[in-house]
């Protein structure tokens, strides 16, 4: 917490690799990612939200990151944390929220150090309109995550039709290829449900591209 305060990123590196509870709470209930956030430390806080610090985390006073940054008016780490709260949001499947944010000027296609996007995460929990209300803000339908994996092999891993349907619509590449290693086309690591519709409209598996 203090390495945080401090900005002192080489420290936050090395305690984080020792594993130290990256969401640890100081008396007043503050994490590494509020006190990174009130000082303006925008790296380090970037290294915390990785490390899977809480952006939603409340200290004794109820007050998030996010609120500290705005307080202390460090608009740079503000935009990081609204950035990735729309990749929360999305995960939770809170539309308004991703509404919201998108309105604020947050970038659509905004990334974790992972490639993941709000994209990814609404198809792969299943949210369909939080997918449709992103696709309408020009998500970019083809970003990829860990191991290259799309929007389209994940909402067909976890069997949501209509997801994998809003997507090849909106110009998915039903045949994007992973990782090697890594599954292959999104017909190879669909649900068994899914299968049969993936072919019809094209899906082929990565043996047959070769």
């Amino acid at each position: 917490i203090e390495a945080a305060e401090a900005g002192e990123l080489d420290a936050v590196e090395k305690l984080l690799g020792s594993g130290v509870d990256v969401n640890e709470q100081s008396d007043d209930q503050s994490t590494a990612l509020h006190l990174a956030a009130q000082e303006g430390h925008v790296e380090v806080a970037r290294r915390l939200i990785e490390a899977g610090a809480d952006i939603n985390a409340k200290d004794d006073i109820d007050q998030t990151p996010g609120d500290r940054a705005r307080f202390w008016k460090q608009d740079k780490v503000l935009e990081l944390l609204d950035s990735n709260s729309i990749l929360e949001a999305a995960r939770e499947g809170d539309l308004q929220t991703v509404l919201a944010q998108l309105e604020s000027g947050v970038d659509v296609n905004h990334a974790n150090a992972s490639g993941d996007t709000a994209l990814t995460y609404a198809a792969f929990m299943g949210h369909a309109e939080v997918v449709a209300l992103l696709i309408e803000k020009e998500a970019n339908v083809n970003a990829s995550g860990l191991a290259d994996w799309t929007a389209l092999h994940l909402a067909a891993q976890r069997g949501h039709e209509k997801i994998v349907e809003q997507l090849i619509a909106k110009g998915a590449e039903i045949n994007a290829l992973t990782e090697e290693g890594f599954g292959g086309t999104p017909l190879d690591v669909a649900d068994a449900n899914l299968a049969e519709l993936l072919r019809k409209l094209g899906g082929k598996t990565a043996d047959a591209l070769k």
